[in-house]
Parts: structure tokens; sequence; C-alpha cells
């Protein structure tokens, strides 16, 4: 009986500590749905936030010696695209940021002057140029309108380096009108990090569709990059509630 009330008891402590961080993972994905799906203004430049993270956890588990070509390789439905020999490292680039390239290629598609419209894909260890391999490859997206951030770690960092190659692209200091496109669950933090650095009302976001698993494993992490933030002074927990209410008005 006591065994029972102890493993009850630890049940209970699980669901206390689970309950606001699930919480938070639906309010996330929410916010990502229910984004205007129209856009308010024509984007200057799109933006495909950078992934990072998977990158480097992917990279732990793909050798050259399992690869047909080790230079660019898909399986599994596309579900995987590997390069090996960026700084040594072997950068996987996952379905779920596959799936931002597509959709941001496909709003790209669907612009009036759209050959006007840069794209920058982000992301540092090769994974800014697999994303424009794949987009040129796999989506015959034209190479000209293509800008590599190849620096970017973090989200905070998509956004500083973006604008500055932006800058230097375009040479001057904008405004300029931005897309940025992320998973659904990342769109949030995606506009409240962006509009530090390019002004309020020149961000708009989109929202990108990965399988469930990605979603609920990327919407708890997502929480710890919020907190992350937070503590850095990157934003203040009103900024969040305000950019959540507004979607609501």
């Amino acid at each position: 009986m006591n065994k029972c009330a102890s493993i009850l008891r630890l049940f209970f402590l699980l669901g206390l500590i689970a309950s606001p961080l699930i919480f938070s993972s639906v309010i996330l994905n929410l916010y990502g749905h229910v984004i205007p799906r129209t856009l308010e203004h024509q984007p200057d430049v799109i933006i495909i936030a950078g992934h990072w993270i998977r990158c480097r956890l992917e990279e732990q588990f793909y050798h050259p010696a399992h690869l047909v070509n080790p230079l660019f390789y898909t399986h599994l439905s596309e579900g995987i695209v590997v390069e090996h020999g960026v700084e040594n490292h072997i950068c996987a680039l996952g379905y779920p940021f596959q799936q931002r390239v597509r959709s941001a290629v496909h709003i790209h598609n669907s612009l009036e002057h759209s050959d006007k419209v840069p794209m920058i894909f982000t992301g540092g260890k090769g994974e800014a140029k697999l994303a424009a391999l794949f987009a040129h490859q796999k989506m015959k997206f034209s190479d000209s309108l293509s800008w590599l951030e190849v620096d970017s770690k973090t989200t905070m960092e998509n956004a500083m380096y973006g604008k500055a190659l932006i800058k230097d692209k375009m040479g001057s200091n904008g405004p300029w009108k931005i897309l940025v496109v992320s998973d659904a669950f990342h769109v949030l933090r995606c506009k409240i990090l962006f509009e530090k650095e390019f002004g309020k009302g020149n961000v708009e976001v989109a929202a990108s569709s990965a399988d469930i698993v990605n979603n609920i494993w990327g919407s708890m992490r997502e929480v710890g990059g919020f907190v992350k933030n937070w503590w850095q002074g990157y934003f203040t927990w009103g900024d969040v509630v305000q950019e959540l209410l507004s979607v609501l008005s």
C-alpha cells in the first residue's frame, strides 16, 4: 500500500511539473496555427529560421560510410539530406527543416514580382548551404535569389546576422518588410526576436507543417528557448502577452 501511495505521489508531482510545460506548448502551437495566412505586406526578403540544434543532434548519427553519395543524399521520402565536409561535420537537414524550406518556396512563388524577393537561408555548420541546395535541386528555386547566412546558431543570431546580410546586400539601412518562416511552435519567438532587429510592424511570420512528434518535442524545447531568451534580456513576458493578444484582436 505504501508503495502504491509513493507511486501516486510521484505521478502527481510529475503532473505538477509537466502541466505548465504542456500548457505552454499548446499555446505556442495555437499561435502558429491562428496567425493570418494572408500577408499584410509584400515582403522585401523572406528568411527561413535556422534549425541548428537539430543539425547538431543529427550529425552524431550519420557517417559518410553510410552514404551512397557523400555530398547530397536523400532517403525515407526525402526525410534527410546530408552533406559531409562542412567544417569537418556532417550536417543533416531533417524533415522539419525541409518543410520550412518547402513552405517558404511556396509562399515565394505566390508573390507578385517574386523575382525581386530574395530568400535568406540561415544556420551554421553548413545548414544554410544544405537548405539552399535542397531548395534549388528539389524545388527549382533560383540560385540568384538565394542568400546564405552561415554563422548563426540561435534564433536571435538568425535575426541579427540576417539583418547584417540584408544591409550588406541592399546597401541601405532599411526599413525592410520581412517574412520569417519556421515551425508553428517557433514562430511566436521568431516574431518577437526579429522585431527587436527589424522594428515593430516590419515582421510577419508564416508557419510550416511537420509531423506530430516534431511538434511535441520541438514545442517542449521551445519553452526552454523562451526562458533562455527572457533570461538574456531579449524580451519581457509583457512582450509575449502583447503579441498573443494582438492575434486575438
